[in-house]
């Protein structure tokens, strides 16, 4: 990358943990030509622009925006004209270092209590099955471990004979304090089994030091956060968060070979900006500790939006709706994202041509210029 992060990262690769190498190269290489560079071409006037390759990669604060575009115009098809509401499911603070060491594990154990509670408080007060779409953030706002699951969930739900069970009030989906006791039930069930299936390892100080200390904790935090205006918020607020890295380049201010300072909200003492200045090697073990493990899926869909179920129910929930309000109104669909000639304003440029690294020229022929023209995001 050629920018701050990259920089930071060439200065603070020693501290590097062997398992996030690759993925800090791969960080470190973005953009900067080692890549190699793509040949772009407007048909409208000829201008030609040549651009260095980025790498990707989904923790790169650089790739992701692209990526974030096209994922949202892929969700759009299935938006319900539903109320729906912005649940987040937080781990404790006694399994941090847990987290550190089995990340796989506790954090698909974090979807699936979070999915589970939500799925089972719909069907035992609304009768039917709700939709979610589940999102996986690590960071805190000064790159500190925290992790934590945002659900956007629909206010109703479908039941077995397709009618819609909306919830009882637009403002209200489920008590928090039910939430919450059901979420460390079903967390602590789980990793019980990944324990005696010797999943995960031993934690700093023992098992049981940790059952005193998450027995000691009062509640596991659950935060329901007040409901969307409307469909088009939910994709405004998907906009922001799905494709989020720890930490984007416009909060760091200054870097040298010994020190970062960044911007950062103090949520506990009112969301105010501050700002914070640390070692670049510190810095960097804080980066690496929110890079997730190879292949692990951080936006996951469940109930009614499960990707083996959507194109089933989805349908059945349009028309449910539509015999309870004839007149849905269905949200306007985004604008694709469509590259700019930078030379005549025309917004059809295409990629023609990739520069290898080692100096090859690959001209694409016609069809693949096509493709190329609307990034795809990952599954």
């Amino acid at each position: 990358m050629s920018g701050e992060l990259g920089a930071i990262l060439r200065a603070g690769r020693a501290a590097v943990p062997a398992r996030h190498a690759a993925t800090v190269r791969a960080l470190m290489r973005c953009r900067t030509g080692e890549l190699g560079h793509t040949v772009h071409a407007c048909p409208d006037c000829g201008h030609q622009e040549t651009v260095p390759r980025g790498c990707g990669n989904r923790h790169c604060p650089r790739c992701q925006g692209r990526l974030a575009r096209a994922w949202l115009a892929r969700q759009q098809a299935d938006l319900l004209d539903a109320p729906y509401f912005h649940v987040v499911f937080t781990l404790p603070h006694a399994l941090l270092p847990l987290c550190a060491i089995a990340p796989r594990e506790l954090y698909a154990l974090l979807f699936d209590a979070a999915a589970q509670t939500l799925l089972r408080l719909g069907r035992e007060r609304l009768g039917g099955t709700l939709g979610l779409t589940a999102i996986l953030h690590t960071w805190g706002q000064q790159l500190t471990l925290h992790p934590h699951v945002h659900l956007i969930v629909t206010g109703g739900a479908l039941d077995a004979r397709g009618h819609w069970r909306r919830v009882k009030s637009r403002q209200y989906l489920f008590p928090v304090g039910v939430m919450a006791a059901i979420f460390r039930g079903k967390f602590l069930a789980g990793l019980t089994a990944v324990r005696q299936r010797g999943a995960v390892p031993a934690p700093p100080g023992g098992w049981p030091k940790l059952w005193q200390q998450l027995g000691a904790a009062r509640r596991w935090v659950v935060y329901c956060k007040r409901p969307f205006a409307g469909p088009e918020s939910v994709l405004a607020y998907l906009a922001n968060y799905t494709h989020r890295v720890a930490i984007s380049e416009r909060r760091i201010e200054h870097h040298d070979a010994q020190t970062v300072t960044f911007r950062y909200r103090d949520y506990a003492a009112g969301g105010g900006e501050k700002r914070a200045t640390l070692p670049v090697a510190t810095f960097v073990r804080r980066f690496c500790q929110h890079l997730l493990p190879r292949s692990f899926t951080k936006i996951r869909h469940y109930g009614l939006l499960a990707n083996q179920a959507r194109k089933r129910l989805i349908p059945r929930v349009r028309a449910a709706l539509g015999r309870q309000r004839r007149r849905a109104p269905s949200p306007a669909a985004p604008e694709p994202w469509r590259p700019v000639c930078p030379h005549c304003g025309g917004a059809h440029p295409v990629c023609v041509a990739l520069l290898q690294p080692d100096g090859r020229t690959v001209v694409l022929p016609a069809a693949a210029r096509l493709v190329l023209r609307c990034p795809r995001a990952p599954p």
